[in-house]
């Protein structure tokens, strides 16, 4: 049973990413750290529940860091602890379900079936136990330093607060360009960023990186600042920018806009991400409907391949990449024409659409998977 529920390991981790996210708690203006860091947090406790199923006794059984660090992450953001508590609650509904259906398919005794339950059960209740006195740790140890009390003044003008923004120094009526960014130094850099391009900043820090917004009074050169980033930003340290936009909404706004794209800054070579390049890809990469409806809509039905769809996926992205031409396919591919042919049938068959009606959607779909968005992928394996 263990080794069949191992096999519906990405289904139960998006089943429970789903349900998790059904509950809801989570403020407007949110570290994007802690939205990757609870599709992380949950993957975790779905191998630690694994990991249960194996063991007669769970008290031993590690608990992943991960949880350790989302539950100070959760604290940081003014998650409510409530919040946490009900998510884990949720999620191991969905996990007793599952387990129930796999012990029946087993053809486990009852008795069977309820001592695997007690164990999880008691999992479950040293598990919420360290959460709850990591989270307390984390509030008792935040400091009540001037920088924390702009960060918190920042965080309740990005949810729409009415809040005093004088001593803040910025000028809300300008132009912005929302920043994100993580490393060492990540202020300081921006500091000199805005130095350069003679604009005024704004910085909050947030966890190993910054929020941070350009103002300028004029619509500002974008170009400019490209090459000033390509000049003076580390490669090392992870970066997305929103696009341009106006007075407090428009303030709100690049900051979404830059979040968003700060996921793709940390799966992209290079680390530095516009929003206005990728709108697309960074908004789906919040979206765990649109992920889990990607792959299983696109990508699962190419995987009953013996070679798990390799080969099909190799073809498909090099159709793409030479704008469908299939002439271009089989020279690039080395293979004949007919050849490529019979695998884009292959697909469509697969799928149950032609590619005419699904290429947009395929396309999204390879290419969050090159990120490791949809699961695991090797560069190494398509050549």
């Amino acid at each position: 049973m263990a080794a069949r529920l191992e096999e519906r390991r990405t289904e139960i981790v998006n089943a429970v990413i789903s349900r998790i996210n059904e509950i809801p708690g989570t403020p407007n203006a949110v570290d994007p750290e802690y939205v990757e860091g609870l599709r992380v947090a949950a993957s975790a406790a779905v191998d630690l529940w694994l990991g249960g199923i194996e063991r007669a006794d769970t008290s031993t059984l590690p608990l992943p860091v991960a949880l350790h660090s989302q539950a100070r992450l959760a604290a940081r953001n003014g998650i409510r602890l409530g919040t946490v508590t009900r998510r884990y609650l949720a999620a191991n509904i969905v996990l007793d379900r599952i387990l129930s259906e796999e012990a029946e398919d087993a053809g486990l005794l009852g008795t069977e079936t309820k001592k695997l339950r007690d164990g999880q059960a008691a999992l479950l209740e040293r598990l919420i136990g360290v959460v709850t006195d990591e989270y307390e740790r984390e509030l008792g140890s935040r400091p009540t330093s001037e920088e924390q009390r702009r960060a918190q003044k920042v965080r309740k003008l990005l949810a729409e607060e009415h809040v005093d923004t004088d001593d803040l120094r910025y000028e809300f009526n300008s132009f912005h360009v929302g920043v994100v960014a993580r490393g060492a130094g990540a202020a300081e850099v921006a500091k000199g960023l805005a130095s350069a391009w003679k604009c005024s900043i704004l910085v909050v820090r947030q966890e190993e990186g910054i929020w941070a917004w350009l103002g300028t009074r004029d619509r500002p050169d974008l170009g400019k600042l490209d090459e000033l980033i390509s000049l003076r930003w580390p490669t090392c340290v992870p970066l997305s920018i929103g696009a341009p936009a106006k007075g407090i909404p428009g303030w709100r706004r690049t900051h979404r806009q830059a979040s968003a794209a700060f996921h793709l800054a940390l799966r992209s070579p290079g680390n530095f991400v516009r929003y206005s390049d990728e709108p697309l890809l960074a908004s789906i990469l919040q979206d765990d409907l649109a992920l889990s409806s990607l792959r299983e809509l696109y990508l699962d039905p190419l995987s009953d391949e013996r070679d798990g769809g390799l080969e099909l996926r190799l073809t498909l992205r090099t159709y793409l990449a030479n704008g469908r031409n299939g002439a271009s396919t089989s020279l690039a591919l080395d293979v004949s024409r007919q050849t490529i042919t019979n695998r884009l049938r292959k697909v469509e068959a697969r799928i149950g659409r032609p590619l005419t009606e699904c290429g947009t959607g395929l396309e999204v779909a390879l290419r969050l998977e090159e990120l490791g968005a949809l699961g695991p992928f090797s560069a190494n394996s398509l050549t």
